[in-house]
């Protein structure tokens, strides 16, 4: 299943693979956002470090999807990339 979260147009928004566009995000608490109406809402989780490292995913038929990647393009801070 494929979500993507992006920053658009000074907004956050999130892109469902069942919803053919994408979804603005509004804070609701320190990492956690939901969609209007609180249909979809999102939650980033972060490393030791205070770095995203995923976002966990609820809606009407799907609580608590978790959802991991590589993190931000480009080397971590701190580290040369070489």
């Amino acid at each position: 299943m494929a979500h993507e979260i992006h920053h658009q147009e000074g907004q956050l928004h999130i892109r469902m693979q069942a919803i053919p566009f994408p979804l603005p995000l509004t804070p609701t608490t320190r990492d956690q956002f939901t969609t209007q109406g609180g249909v979809v809402s999102v939650r980033f989780q972060r490393d030791p470090a205070r770095r995203i490292s995923g976002f966990i995913v609820s809606s009407p038929g799907v609580q608590g999807l978790r959802f991991t990647g590589p993190g931000p393009a480009g080397p971590a801070p701190g580290e040369s990339g070489a």
